[in-house]
């Protein structure tokens, strides 16, 4: 009994043994490249080649398994899993080594690049760029503060930040305050004063706290000496009396619209810094020549660079008012209007290079008011429209080189002041208008060679 007992647990361990093989051989044949190819003698050759038909794909970060991955031998399509997030870096799966069967990756991490940018006033002035691992960047200069500002204080400085990660916006801060100060009048601001002079100069904001500005106060720069430059915006109309007074340092306005400057209402002549500076400039370049449609009084008084003025043929001015264009001693020529009824006090007083007034057709003229054209000493001739009835005292006083005075037919003119004419010394002949009236004195008495 134990004999047979014996075999039959040799034949169970045989059987097992066969069965083990059986599935080695089915798991070989199942692998296997079998290539068939002839030879010369007819006869064939056989080679069996085996592959593994999967992929074993092995991903890790530091030695340590994040995940496995099997795919089919060849496989370009599959995608690699996520690669676990680190803060401030960028990763990617790095193939580390692989044996046909299996391939080996390592999570490959980079920091991240991100940017600082610095910005004044809007305007970007530069952008670096740094990681969490080279937090080196060079800050760019701050630029200066905002025109018609000042600093106060240590000027402008970056605000603060940290290089922690992520985008940065940096903006330039000042510690700003106005040159100028501003007063609130109802809906607008004026100018009463002013803070600080940079350089000499000061220019006027056209906006103040979101308000326009519209009035520059009386005395706001008054005894103002180191003053040399103003910048008045077109928001501007009207000035008050003394405004300039005695800033005698000045020698320059600086303006971006004529037809605003001349539609300025002056306080009073010392209202205008032109009295002082002489010199205007029309965004940055020297008025010499201008075309303009309208003119208010003191509008160019002094302002001795000024050599050519037309109206646009569409201007409907109706007077020139008084010392518009007094001392504009470069002004060569003028043309009047039509529209213009009257010539004020003093409106050409010293112009001192005119040499021609032109006035336009049919011209609505009725009035030349006293010293009109007083001292136009290169004013070689002049026709009066015959539109004119009144031609004040001493309005061509002193104009030595006039030698022609001519008035329009059927001359309306009534009434002549006294010493109209006075130390007219090249004048030698004038026809007076018949109906016109005149002074006691008569006005070439002691003063031209008639």
């Amino acid at each position: 009994m134990k004999k047979l007992l014996f075999t039959l647990a040799i034949c169970i361990m045989l059987l097992a043994l066969a069965l083990t093989l059986a599935a080695c051989d089915t798991d070989t044949d199942a692998g296997a490249t079998t290539t068939t190819s002839g030879t010369e003698d007819g006869s064939s050759t056989t080679t069996t080649t085996t592959a593994a038909q999967s992929l074993k794909r092995t991903y890790t970060i530091d030695g340590n398994l994040i995940a496995t991955q099997t795919v089919p031998n060849g496989d370009t399509t599959t995608p690699h899993p996520a690669v676990p997030a680190k803060a401030h870096y960028d990763g990617v799966w790095e193939l580390l080594s692989a044996d046909g069967s299996n391939e080996y990756y390592y999570a490959k991490y980079t920091p991240t690049k991100y940017t600082v940018t610095f910005v004044a006033d809007g305007v970007t002035v530069d952008t670096q760029t740094y990681t969490v691992e080279n937090k080196s960047i060079v800050e760019p200069a701050v630029p200066d503060a905002p025109y018609g500002y000042y600093y106060k204080g240590s000027g402008g400085f970056w605000e603060d930040y940290m290089l922690d990660g992520g985008h940065k916006t940096v903006n330039a801060s000042y510690t700003l305050q106005a040159q100028a100060k501003y007063a609130l009048n109802g809906s607008t601001y004026y100018v009463s004063g002013y803070n600080y002079i940079i350089d000499g100069m000061i220019e006027i904001l056209s906006e103040y706290k979101g308000k326009p500005v519209r009035r520059i106060g009386e005395e706001a720069f008054s005894g103002c000496t180191s003053l040399s430059s103003i910048t008045i915006p077109s928001s501007v109309t009207s000035i008050g009396s003394s405004a300039f007074s005695y800033c005698t340092s000045l020698n320059g306005v600086y303006i971006s619209d004529i037809d605003a400057w001349c539609n300025i209402s002056f306080g009073a002549l010392s209202a205008n810094p032109l009295y002082y500076a002489k010199n205007l400039y029309l965004n940055g370049k020297l008025v010499t020549d201008i075309v303009i449609t309208s003119v208010g009084k003191y509008a160019f008084y002094n302002c001795t660079s000024l050599e050519s003025v037309t109206f646009d043929e569409n201007s409907q001015l109706t007077s020139i008012d008084f010392e518009t264009f007094y001392g504009c001693t470069s002004l060569k020529s003028i043309t009047i209007p039509s529209s213009v009824r009257s010539i004020g006090y003093e409106a050409f007083y010293n112009c001192s290079s005119l040499e021609s007034v032109t006035f336009g057709e049919n011209s609505q003229l009725t009035n030349i008011d006293n010293s009109a054209f007083y001292y136009c000493r290169s004013l070689e001739s002049i026709t009066i429209p015959s539109s004119v009835t009144r031609i004040g005292s001493e309005a061509f006083y002193h104009c030595t080189s006039l030698k022609s005075v001519t008035f329009g037919n059927n001359s309306q003119l009534q009434s002549i002041g006294s010493k109209v004419f006075y130390s007219c010394s090249s004048l030698t002949s004038i026809t007076i208008p018949s109906r016109a009236t005149l002074p006691s004195l008569h006005p070439q008495n002691n003063c031209c060679t008639l």
